[in-house]
């Protein structure tokens, strides 16, 4: 899990940080929420290490609040609004495939 939460977060784009920081490893016997942060009226082109290193942060915190002995699945997943985007673009951009990539390297 930790290198899963490693490569997501160094593959992650940052502009206002809200995407990266909004990464979640959630695991199914817990009552823990996805985060979900906006990127709405926040600054934009944010220092890249130092958001990315906050989102790492947070999937370590939510690693080790995980309760292994109890645990069946874990999710990895974002609920910042802009998520779809991020991964995916639209019409007249291609998306950074961070989701993609992290099943393509840990299935």
């Amino acid at each position: 899990l930790t290198d899963i939460a490693n490569f997501v977060t160094s593959i992650s784009p940052v502009d206002t940080g809200a995407y990266v920081t909004s990464h979640s490893m959630v695991a199914n016997n817990s009552n823990s929420r996805a985060r979900g942060k906006t990127s709405r009226n926040k600054p934009r082109k944010q220092n890249r290490e130092e958001y990315q290193s906050k989102g790492l942060a947070n999937l370590l915190s939510d690693i080790n609040a995980i309760e292994f002995d109890k645990l069946v699945k874990v999710t990895l997943r974002n609920d910042s609004p802009h998520a779809r985007y991020v991964e995916d673009g639209n019409g007249n951009s291609r998306g950074h495939l961070v989701y993609t990539k992290t099943r393509r390297k840990f299935g």
